[in-house]
């Protein structure tokens, strides 16, 4: 659970010694047999804080607090295991000797334990069990689970427990999370961290198994073992849930935390569905898709294979939250950009970067608060609070989102809901979020709930006749509707009340020029609930519609045209009819696959629907400028329709349903991925294809294949994809190729600008011979001449996802100039949405869908590429400009020594360069000016004292000037009050001394294992060091070799740097 622990100066770390009495134990498996639920009916799982009694934030709660009638299980929040491995108690005071209500007395049973043993003999059938772990208290999981003797350690320590408080009725576990190898947070001041690698994989499984085998072998079959896990895919995957289920009795799935405020734009944090408007990105971590309840769900149940009554769903009784939101961006709040934390009642306030954590019962305050307005999704089926004044937005649970997490739980068999944490209810209002839990999950109904409405149009034509759909939800109390035109009510209509299927209606509208807001009422016999306002704008009633009217024209994306791509599943939508201030009139629109990843059903990113009023129109409005947009298929995200249609039949007319939704002339198909190599899509769209073009109505529409691509050319499986098209007639339009992402092996080291744009040049003439080849393939000849306008590229301007690999504007200009040499058919980039500098700094190694991640102008890419299409005959003109250089520290093997390292872009003007520590100048050197590749200068700094330092370089032609970003080195202070490392000493996990002048820190037990060369110990000083082949790195560690330095993504040990891809070049 992610959540603070907090403690008291009155805590005593005192710690369990538990004597082992245990036999050998069985290797014989017994699968679990605790009693899962205590009642006939699903499971209400509350985790109970135990630090909850001394925080008036917690309403001062109490296990008496607890509303027992109300819960099945109980799981006391949080046990720990201590560096020697056992089982023990984060707050010995609270949970064993505070004096409460039902206290045996001083010397006997008091604290949290004495108040469960009371209240288990008034309720009997609710479970207790202990949960160990949680998100700051995972530090000794990993070494625990290394190796059996160790795992007997602790689980003889947890027997030992269980047999001496017969009263408890089990263990959950929360290691948060296996796999992962996560460093303690240093904002944090209860946070351990939780170490993670490779083996826990295995070692987790184990874990359970013995742990099961040890409850059987001692009499404790009906003790229930359980543990919290993950709602990510991607930590999932680091565990063996198909394994280790079997000894388990459940599974709480922690369905919240999913968005916080460790991103930068808000979002739901335990949304049922996704709203298929989320900007989220979707690689390297495919959030926009699968961090969702839903999602999260049905990985477990259908990827795992793990019985849905043996699955809980979280629900989260606090909230997530973030300030400074940027008004002009999102929706009321929702996907907006924030530049702040929230601080929260659940927060800690010695942190800087509080969570927005704020307990249910005060958000339901802040609901009827001046000021604070409520908003719910209907997609997501989520909540949320937005303050416009105070910029500040909190996601949570409420009334009815619960109610629909309910009607989940028991639509979809899973086996409950679990709780964090009961002390978010209102406990003077008689626990209200509870009881709709308890009644929820023991009845066995699907409980219908008052839901809002659903309005869309279609004003395609944009001709002042348009229809809109009224959607209103299954399973809906609500039993009319109004809607609304302009604040007056044009509509009102009575609707079936809890209709197992969703109600549509339909109006049809002729309006003059001008601009309507809509808005759906739906109301039930106590409440009624609003819609987000709608708009329709009818700009010219007698224009027939922009391209939808006249006679068409063939021709309206010709060929030599800078065409960009824009990402067409982004919220909010991005306008491609701004032409002016774009610059481009022509577009592919990415990406359409197929619906869920699953069904033959085109949706755009595979959830949103294609044919809707707001993308006709914009298109629509971009073709009244002359423009045009060609629609791409597949990308790197989803299933192509290739794949889930059956038959080349259904593909070509599911092809045929998105030409004729958007009158299209073009079409695109990006296949990479895995799927560049899957022969039997590949040989289903090429038939379907052929098809369409043999079809009369089709016949025109041009094709083009979007590819990966090496400098070399076409890799082996994009060459046989275009064989395939060919061998089955298929008329290619051109083929374009994605001239980013070569890896380390083209792009070893950090590019400068010009560079990139000479592998982008080099596929393009490669390509040229991959494609008269696969002519020939077929029986057919063809000339350079007639091959260049089939050439299409395509960069990904600014930071690529291999840091290596930048595509500057120095490079779109070469590639420019290039592509109207040849005359290529197609110049495009990745992406429209990109082309704009980041407002909270421009240069960042990691890539965005929204900025491109260095210093630019907004929209000056496409105002390069744009010079593509001019008709005059001078070409792109380079001329030699002062640009700016570029600075980044390598950093050395000793605190304190680095090398500042400067780079001139190529065709610079400039010819004198002045490197400045903390705006003094402490180098300068003349350099060669319009020098046609990069110069390098460097400044080297050895044993520079503690304190911080701030460089820049500024280039100068002797009459003007130009300034490097800045850069800061921190140098430490090194700990002299740390030993020096004694290789006859043991030295437990956690620590800390000094080797070779730089401090380590013991992962866990060691003695007489160099700090340099062991795993055992773990770098602090921010160094980097000779790689080791025989010593093990974690995710972020850094290292040198062959004067190269890497960052390690991940555990990895042996791994040569700049060989395999487990390491980063990074300088």
């Amino acid at each position: 659970m992610r959540k603070k622990i907090r403690l008291t100066s009155i805590l005593m770390a005192v710690i369990f010694s538990f004597i082992s009495v245990f036999g050998t134990t069985s290797t014989n498996f017994v699968e679990a047999t605790g009693d899962g639920s205590s009642t006939g009916s699903k499971k209400v799982v509350a985790y109970f804080p135990n630090w909850g009694t001394y925080n008036s934030a917690h309403q001062s709660f109490e296990v008496k607090d607890i509303p027992w009638d109300r819960v099945t299980h109980i799981n006391h929040a949080f046990f720990t295991i201590d560096r020697n491995f056992k089982l023990t108690s984060l707050d010995t005071y609270a949970d064993y000797e505070k004096q409460f209500a039902h206290s045996e007395g001083w010397g006997k049973l008091s604290g949290h334990m004495g108040e469960y043993k009371y209240y288990k003999n008034v309720y009997p059938n609710v479970k207790v069990l202990i949960s160990v772990g949680g998100w700051t208290r995972g530090e000794n999981f990993h070494d625990m689970a290394k190796t059996k003797e160790t795992r007997k350690v602790f689980i003889d320590s947890a027997i030992q427990f269980l047999k001496q408080y017969p009263f408890m009725d089990g263990i959950d576990l929360d290691w948060e999370y296996p796999g992962v190898d996560r460093p303690r947070d240093t904002n944090d001041q209860y946070d351990r961290g939780c170490p993670g690698g490779p083996e826990d994989k295995e070692n987790f499984t184990l874990l359970l198994k013995e742990m099961r085998e040890a409850y059987n072998a001692n009499g404790l079959k009906n003790k229930l073992l359980t543990i919290a896990a993950p709602s990510g895919y991607d930590k999932l995957q680091y565990q063996e849930p198909d394994k280790y289920h079997q000894y388990l009795d459940f599974i709480n799935v922690m369905t919240y935390d999913m968005h916080g405020a460790w991103e930068k734009v808000t979002n739901h944090h335990s949304p049922l569905y996704q709203n298929p408007n989320d900007p989220s990105g979707t690689s390297p971590v495919n959030i926009k898709e699968k961090y969702n309840v839903d999602t999260a769900m049905k990985i477990f149940e259908n990827e795992y294979n793990i019985p849905a009554e043996k699955l809980n769903v979280g629900t989260p009784f606090y909230s997530r939250g973030w300030s400074g939101i940027v008004k002009e961006t999102g929706e009321n709040g929702l996907f907006a950009k924030a530049n702040g934390n929230h601080l929260g009642d659940w927060d800690d306030p010695a942190n800087p970067y509080p969570g927005g954590q704020e307990p249910w019962f005060k958000l339901k305050k802040l609901e009827t608060t001046s000021g604070w307005k409520k908003y719910r999704d209907p997609y997501a089926k989520a909540p949320y609070l937005y303050n416009e004044s105070k910029g500040i937005m909190l996601t949570y649970e409420d009334e009815e989102s619960l109610r629909e997490k309910s009607n989940y739980v028991k639509e979809n068999g899973y086996g409950g809901l679990i709780i964090w944490e009961i002390s978010g209810d209102d406990k003077y209002s008689n626990f209200p979020m509870t009881t709709i839990a308890y009644k929820e999950m023991t009845s066995g109904k699907v409980d219908s709930v008052l839901k809002e409405g659903i309005l869309s149009v279609d004003n395609s034509k944009n001709t002042g006749e348009y229809k809109l759909k009224v959607a209103i939800p299954r399973l809906n109390t609500a039993n009319k509707f109004k809607l609304y035109e302009n604040d007056k009510v044009i509509e009102e209509k009575s609707i079936q009340q809890e209709s197992k299927e969703d109600q549509v209606f339909e109006f049809d509208f002729k309006k003059e020029k001008g601009t309507y807001i809509y808005k759906l009422e739906t109301l039930d016999n106590k409440s009624s609930l609003i819609s987000r306002d709608l708009k329709v704008e009818v700009t010219d009633p007698s224009s027939g519609g922009g391209n939808n009217g006249g006679e068409e024209d063939p021709n309206r994306l010709p060929l030599h045209s800078f065409v960009p791509y824009v990402d067409f599943t982004a919220w909010p939508l991005f306008d491609i009819s701004q032409v002016e201030k774009t610059g481009a009139n022509k577009y592919v629109l990415a990406f359409i696959v197929s619906e869920g990843g699953t069904k033959p059903v085109p949706r755009w990113g595979g959830f949103s629907e294609y044919n809707l009023n707001h993308q006709k129109d914009v298109i629509n409005k971009l073709r009244a400028k002359d423009g045009e947009v060609m629609v791409s298929f597949g990308g790197a995200n989803g299933t192509p329709l290739a794949v889930t249609a059956s038959t080349p039949e259904q593909l070509k007319d599911i092809y045929a349903q998105v030409i004729d939704a958007y009158n299209l002339k073009y079409i695109d198909f990006d296949i990479e991925g895995s799927w560049v190599a899957h022969k039997e899509s590949i040989e289903r769209r090429s038939k379907a294809l052929a098809l369409l073009q043999k079809d009369e109505k089709y016949k025109d529409v041009k094709v083009w294949y979007t590819l990966p691509v090496l400098p070399t050319g076409l890799t082996n499986d994009g060459i046989e994809v275009v064989k395939s098209a060919l061998k089955h007639g298929v008329k290619l339009e051109g083929v374009n190729v994605m001239t980013m992402e070569f890896g380390p092996y083209y792009v070893p080291s950090k590019l400068q600008p010009g560079e990139l744009a000479k592998h982008s040049i080099s596929a393009g003439e490669n390509l040229v011979r991959n494609l008269k080849d696969a002519y020939k393939s077929v029986g057919i000849t063809k000339t350079d001449e007639e091959l260049w306008p089939m050439v299409g590229i395509t960069p990904m301007v600014g930071q690529n996802f291999n840091k290596n690999e930048v595509f500057y504007q120095e490079d779109a200009r070469i590639l420019t100039k290039f592509a109207r040499e040849k005359k290529i058919g197609l110049l495009s980039m990745w992406s429209i949405n990109r082309d704009k500098e980041d407002p909270n700094g421009p240069w960042n190694p990691n890539p965005s869908h929204d900025f491109s991640g260095i210093a630019q102008k907004e929209y000056e890419f496409a105002s390069i590429f744009k010079q593509f299409e001019e008709k005059d005959d001078g070409g792109v003109v380079i001329e030699p400009t002062l640009k700016a250089p570029n600075i980044d520290v390598l950093k050395g093997q000793k605190e304190g020594d680095y090398t500042i390292n400067v780079k001139v872009p190529s065709n610079n003007k400039g010819n004198n360069v002045k490197i400045y520590e903390n705006n003094k100048v402490v180098k300068e050197v003349n350099i060669e000016e319009n020098k046609d590749v990069l110069q390098e200068v460097k400044y080297s700094v050895v044993g520079n004292k503690v304190g911080e330092y701030v460089y820049k370089a500024v280039l100068s032609d002797g009459l003007s000037s130009v300034e490097s970003q800045t850069i800061t080195v921190n140098v430490k202070e090194i700990d002299t009050s740390l030993p020096q490392w004694d290789p006859s000493k043991v030295y437990l996990g956690g620590e800390r001394v000094i080797y070779n002048g730089l401090e380590y820190e013991a992962k866990y037990w060691t003695q007489g294992n160099n700090p340099e060369e062991s795993d055992a110990w773990k770098l602090l000083s921010d160094v980097a060091v000779e790689w080791n082949k025989d010593k093990a790195y974690n995710g972020g560690d850094k290292v040198t070799y062959k004067g190269n330095t890497y960052e390690a993504k991940y555990w990895t040990k042996g791994n040569v740097p700049g060989e395999s891809d487990v390491w980063i070049l990074i300088k």
